[in-house]
């Protein structure tokens, strides 16, 4: 049999059509659908009380409610076609909107980047927001027919979850009336970029005081985060450059000037960037106002000292020190090799020795001052090692009793605490006194140089210490040996015995890493296996060295003194006598170097 068509006004079919879709067969008035409820009661084809922000009915049944949706009305036919005309034309990122009684919905000539938000539900669903602008303003067959974009399954002509009757619908409704989904998230998009531009939270200013500018701010971030820990042998928060310069930074404007140029100076090594131009300028002029603020303040100190000026507390000679420790950084790494470092050392040691008392005038030993201990041991380790290439520089001798009292776990140097550096003060001085000679070889050299190699071959650490201090300290003592024995013997590089020190120390530092904090005393030992090395292999093992170091740290001086090494290679290989002999070499182009 034939089956027949059933009624459209049948019960459970959903809405009644015809002259009686008021009453069912049974004479009973049909449910009326309302389209203001929740989502969730919608979808269930529950009967929803329209309670926020969460119904009734879905608080009883404990099911997520997923809010109400916003009524939104497109204007008519033509009007609209035209709006979406004026639209396009004018780049309005906005879309018209008609003036809503629905609470929440801002008005069409208000900026729509003034208007809040209303509070969204805990768990909103994946099409909340999405459909707003897909309404037509003729009757659609289902009451959640416009939410095209909350079902998942098939595509049906761009049109997503929805039967092939309603998709056949809504391919035939104008593209003027109906935006595309890409155009709709175009404009919520540029809407909602509208509104956060709008609310961007107000700027803080820097916490630090005398730190204002963008560009301060960086270089002042990049010393305590970058720099501080390439000066000393404690790369983790223990180093003392944090601990100690930058509280005296805090409370003297020419420190924090001091240490900024100098970050500048490293930073424009380290990683060059389009602001080159702003950050060197800014360079240059801290560096200029740092250096004339530090020669009154020197000058005041040297008039307090002869009696003439007033008396300075020991806090402001630590920052006239500080300032010329900095300043001595700066031009190291820099790396010009004009000898301007050389100056700034000169009066960190004049302005130790105002400082210092002695308690027994005819000998300076056994000396005492209030000087922070790490500025003592930061200067004593760069004086030292500043006769290296400059014999005509004398030394300050390390012999400060407060310097001797600090524990073992604060040494921050290489060698100022426990004699190392002593033994560099003394063949420094022998060299002085080998050039100075007319005998070669001058047989009261070769008696100091015996009593040197000896004390420095009984030289033992005071105390236990970690693998990597106790290579460097090998380095050291090897590298002394190796500079002695060219004193003794100037034409002796190719000797078995330094040689063999050659290959110790190149192998040696293999072993070192970038993160075991000693790199920064490595450069000394680094350039005298350098002056010696002459086999293929040797030199080979010292450009890695050298390739290492510079990137760990980028000091201009590292450059420096890489070109000195080759150029005494070249001498070398030419068979110029004396190629060893660094000191000539420099005075020879002009160049002064601080191997630190």
């Amino acid at each position: 049999m034939a089956s027949q068509a059933a009624p459209s006004n049948i019960p459970g079919s959903g809405q009644t059509r015809g002259p009686d879709a008021s009453k069912n067969r049974s004479g009973k008035t049909s449910i009326t659908r309302v389209r203001t409820g929740c989502f969730t009661c919608r979808k269930r084809r529950k009967k929803c009380d329209e309670r926020r922000p969460i119904c009734s009915n879905c608080q009883r049944t404990n099911v997520v409610c997923e809010g109400f949706p916003q009524q939104v009305f497109w204007e008519t036919r033509s009007a609209a076609r035209r709006a979406m005309t004026a639209k396009s034309e004018s780049n309005t990122p906005a879309p018209t909107f008609h003036a809503s009684p629905t609470p929440g919905i801002p008005d069409g000539n208000v900026d729509f980047s003034q208007w809040a938000d209303p509070v969204l539900p805990l768990v909103p669903p994946p099409y909340f927001g999405q459909a707003m602008g897909r309404l037509d303003d003729r009757t659609l067959e289902d009451d959640m027919g416009f939410m095209f974009d909350q079902f998942d399954g098939p595509s049906i002509g761009g049109v997503t979850g929805l039967d092939q009757r309603t998709s056949i619908e809504y391919q035939g409704l104008s593209r003027d009336i109906v935006p595309t989904r890409r155009e709709a998230s175009k404009e919520r998009a540029l809407a909602q970029n509208t509104f956060y531009k709008t609310f961007i939270p107000i700027e803080l200013p820097f916490l630090i005081a005398g730190v204002d500018t963008a560009i301060h701010q960086r270089l002042f971030c990049h010393f305590t985060g970058v720099m501080s820990h390439l000066l000393t042998t404690f790369p983790g928060q223990s180093n003392p450059f944090n601990q100690v310069v930058i509280p005296m930074a805090l409370g003297d404007q020419t420190i924090m000037n001091t240490l900024l140029c100098l970050a500048g100076s490293h930073l424009l090594k380290l990683q060059p960037t389009a602001l080159d131009s702003e950050v060197a300028a800014e360079r240059r002029r801290l560096h200029d106002y740092a250096t004339r603020t530090q020669a009154l303040r020197v000058e005041d100190l040297r008039r307090s000292a002869l009696g003439s000026g007033p008396l300075y507390s020991v806090q402001h000679q630590e920052s006239v020190l500080a300032t010329s420790l900095l300043l001595c950084l700066f031009e190291v790494c820099e790396g010009t090799g004009d000898g301007s470092w050389k100056d700034h050392l000169e009066i960190a040691r004049e302005i130790i020795n105002m400082a210092s008392v002695s308690p027994n005038t005819s000998s300076p030993s056994g000396r005492t001052t209030d000087i922070n201990p790490f500025l003592l041991e930061f200067f004593l380790y760069h004086d030292s090692l500043a006769t290296v290439t400059n014999p005509s520089t004398q030394a300050m001798k390390p012999q400060f009793r407060n310097l001797a009292e600090l524990p073992d776990q604060d040494i921050s140097m290489v060698g100022v605490q426990d004699g190392l550096i002593d033994f560099i003060i003394q063949i420094s001085a022998l060299r002085a006194e080998a050039d100075a000679s007319k005998l070669r070889p001058d047989g009261n050299v070769v008696c100091r140089a015996v009593q040197i190699w000896q004390d420095l071959a009984n030289w033992r650490p005071k105390s236990a210490m970690t693998k990597e201090r106790k290579l460097i300290t090998d380095f050291y003592q090897w590298a002394l040996f190796i500079w002695l024995y060219s004193i003794i013997y100037p034409d002796g590089k190719a000797d078995a015995k330094v040689q063999n020190a050659v290959q110790r120390i190149a192998t040696g530092m293999c072993e070192i890493k970038p993160g075991d904090g000693v790199m920064a005393c490595l450069l000394f030992p680094l350039f005298i296996v350098g002056s010696a090395a002459i086999t293929v292999k040797d030199r080979d093992a010292v450009s890695a060295q050298f390739r290492k170091l510079r990137a760990w740290s980028s000091l201009g001086n590292i450059d420096l003194t890489e070109r000195v090494i080759r150029k005494m290679w070249d001498d070398h290989d030419e068979g110029l006598p004396g190629s060893w002999d660094w000191v000539k070499q420099l005075e020879s182009h002009g160049m002064s170097l601080l191997v630190t």
